[in-house]
């Protein structure tokens, strides 16, 4: 038998934003959602974490309600929609350093036919905040010819 999870402060404090960027998202508060993320970074989180925690762990329980049955596809694309924007926001935030400097320059995008695209502005947007260049070219993207 297996103990139960040691629950820290910190770790209260991760499950508590999230639950409020939850709430956020499925009411489709994209007010909120942003006020939940930003008060984060002013809490001390690094801008870099954010996309990966709280948005990432928030959207795959979206598509795992979703996948469940337990959100309709409007609530899964309104709750998909804020954390896109959530992201936005971060990205132009008063005090962002603004261009990176210019180092090696990379392209993301979805294959052709992949039409969800928050994962890839995630990675995009992470590599913005180490300093890279970025293009962000998003769905259905078709191969050079």
């Amino acid at each position: 038998m297996s103990a139960a999870p040691v629950r820290t402060a910190a770790t209260a404090g991760r499950d508590a934003v999230r639950d409020r960027l939850w709430q956020a998202g499925r009411a489709g508060g994209e007010d909120t959602a942003s006020a939940v993320a930003l008060a984060t970074l002013r809490d001390g989180t690094g801008v870099e974490a954010v996309p990966l925690d709280p948005i990432a762990p928030v959207q795959a329980r979206v598509v795992t309600e979703w996948a469940a049955g337990r959100l309709t596809v409007a609530r899964e694309r309104a709750a998909t929609a804020v954390h896109d924007r959530v992201i936005a926001a971060l990205a132009h935030r008063p005090g962002h350093r603004g261009e990176p400097p210019v180092r090696a320059c990379v392209v993301v995008a979805c294959v052709n036919g992949e039409r969800h695209t928050l994962p890839a502005r995630l990675f995009a947007e992470v590599l913005r905040l180490r300093g890279r260049r970025v293009d962000f070219l998003g769905a259905r993207v078709r191969p050079c010819t």
